[in-house]
């Protein structure tokens, strides 16, 4: 009997994606199968992670529009900075926890685009993902487009992320586009668990809706390895056709991250 061998390196290698790792909350607005449309807007977008953690709009006039081939020709979701958003009922631990978005605002009345719970009645914010604190008496804290801060993102879309190792370490690191910064905690805000739980906007705070769009967001209960971080970027970076946006020395910057 002959022996057949088979060379393991003539098969290409599977791209890396975040079902390789256990996600507690996943919205890709390029999968058209996790999105339910009335007309041209949204009215319910599914969680991949596999725990059901649906965001829905019931009300009419707040659904967000469904963009069509928007970025690397793939859909997004855009927000009218007025009233726009989905709500959820992931409550999250305290810490640790990482959340990953890719979005972009298109009004200059936004200094920052923010994710990953309520910042203020404020309107130089938008609100990307509103998530309970499950257990704490507060709000995690957020994401920010902290590298340049000041003048972020507006018409430009971002990789931005953050890494909270614990409830009570005082600090968090901030991933934009692949760059990390630490900062302390910014501001944290009471909240009674109802309302404040959605993506696009704060109905708890008026003035705190996005003004713009978001590709995909990915959030965990854990702190992610520096390797987990780095493959979610990259991840992220080839799928939406930002690769220049990630330094020069990310490893992830010319390929794909592979399993």
């Amino acid at each position: 009997m002959s022996l057949i061998y088979i060379n393991p390196y003539a098969f290409p290698a599977a791209n890396w994606t975040p079902a390789n790792i256990a996600t507690t909350i996943w919205f890709d607005a390029a999968d058209s199968s996790t999105i339910t449309l009335v007309g041209s807007n949204v009215s319910q977008w599914n969680d991949k992670s596999g725990n059901g953690w649906n965001a829905t709009q019931s009300t009419s006039g707040s659904r967000p529009v469904l963009t069509s081939g928007a970025l690397n020709s793939q859909n997004v979701i855009t927000f009218d900075g007025s009233n726009d958003h989905f709500v959820h009922s992931l409550n999250l631990s305290p810490a640790p926890h990482s959340v990953f978005v890719v979005g972009t605002r298109t009004s200059s009345a936004s200094s920052y685009m923010t994710a990953f719970s309520a910042i203020a009645a404020n309107s130089a914010f938008g609100c990307v993902l509103s998530l309970r604190v499950e257990g704490s008496a507060n709000w995690g804290s957020y994401i920010n487009s902290w590298v340049s801060a000041g003048t972020s993102a507006l018409n430009s879309y971002l990789i931005m992320g953050i890494i909270s190792p614990t409830s009570t370490s005082g600090t968090e690191t901030y991933s934009t586009n692949g760059s990390l910064t630490t900062s302390s905690y910014a501001a944290r805000y009471p909240g009674d668990g109802t309302n404040r739980r959605s993506i696009g906007g704060d109905p708890g705070f008026p003035a705190g809706f996005l003004q713009g769009s978001i590709a995909e967001i990915i959030a965990f209960n854990s702190a992610l390895s520096t390797d987990n971080r780095q493959r979610i970027e990259g991840y992220l970076a080839h799928k939406w056709g930002l690769t220049a946006n990630l330094p020069a020395d990310h490893p992830y910057k010319t390929t794909a991250p592979t399993v």
